[in-house]
């Protein structure tokens, strides 16, 4: 995924962190302007956080805990919570302007009347990308449940990190809901040791 770099306004909509065609005919400068995100779908895109977190940061949070916040690594959850939903418009913002608009299981029907060549080559390339996207703005969905259940319910972070999310998870294998969760257990970590070190302030 391709985003853009260095917004200097505050953050209105997901589309400003994306290039325009504009920027994406400038060769010569492209490099400068962009930057190259490489998603998981199982996985917390860590560089694709930390850049949310520093345009955010400038431009779009004013809480009384600002300078506490780390590029790098999750500190207050009111401004994570700002984040993640940064990241799910940005992911959904990105499949709607680059993926066609069939669903995975259109895309499948269709390469079994593929024969192989540069067509079908092509369609299984994209169909991995959809999955990856999909994967990850359901990662991003869960998490903001979880941290939304510890921020305004008072939930322990025990029990909030290993309920399953009945919006989301409803149809999920217990195996499934389990590589989610593993994918957090940094992200908590580094989330509760920042918030021990804030208090400690």
């Amino acid at each position: 995924m391709i985003i853009g770099t260095n917004p200097k306004e505050k953050i209105e909509k997901a589309s400003q962190l994306l290039p325009d065609d504009k920027m994406m005919k400038e060769t010569d400068t492209i490099d400068a302007k962009t930057e190259l995100i490489n998603q998981k779908g199982h996985k917390l895109c860590n560089g694709f956080l930390a850049y949310l977190r520093s345009v955010l940061s400038e431009n779009n949070y004013k809480g009384s805990q600002k300078n506490a916040i780390r590029v790098s690594s999750p500190c207050l959850i009111d401004f994570e919570l700002i984040v993640l939903d940064f990241a799910v418009k940005v992911l959904q913002e990105y499949s709607a302007r680059y993926f066609t608009p069939t669903d995975v299981n259109q895309d499948i029907s269709k390469l079994s009347s593929l024969k192989d060549g540069v067509d079908r080559t092509t369609l299984q390339y994209n169909i991995g990308l959809k999955i990856i996207h999909q994967n990850a703005i359901k990662l991003y969905k869960v998490l903001i449940e979880i941290l939304t259940m510890i921020d305004e319910n008072k939930e322990p972070f025990t029990s909030a990190c290993f309920k399953r999310i009945e919006s989301l998870e409803q149809k999920d294998s217990i195996d499934e809901i389990y590589e989610r969760r593993m994918a957090l257990r940094q992200y908590f970590k580094e989330l509760k040791m920042n918030q021990n070190r804030i208090n400690q302030q």
